[in-house]
């Protein structure tokens, strides 16, 4: 989502990072253009948990994922 501009990126990430806390795995958030970052993860959910990225090879992360949201 990250080259996506979302209208609240505070909501986006606190959704994210609650239903990855929930199923108890970590999280990658690519900040991008829709201002995503790691201040907003949410109090109830470990910062050590998320980890907020610039530019990462999705080609790298992707087969390491549980799961990938992304626009395309």
């Amino acid at each position: 989502l990250s080259s996506l501009t979302v209208a609240d990126p505070r909501a986006v990430v606190e959704v994210h990072a609650r239903a990855a806390h929930a199923l108890d795995l970590p999280l990658v958030v690519q900040a991008g253009w829709a201002g995503l970052a790691g201040e907003h993860v949410p109090a109830d959910v470990p910062r050590e948990r998320v980890l907020a990225v610039g530019h990462v090879a999705h080609d790298a992360l992707f087969p390491r994922a549980a799961a990938v949201i992304h626009h395309g």
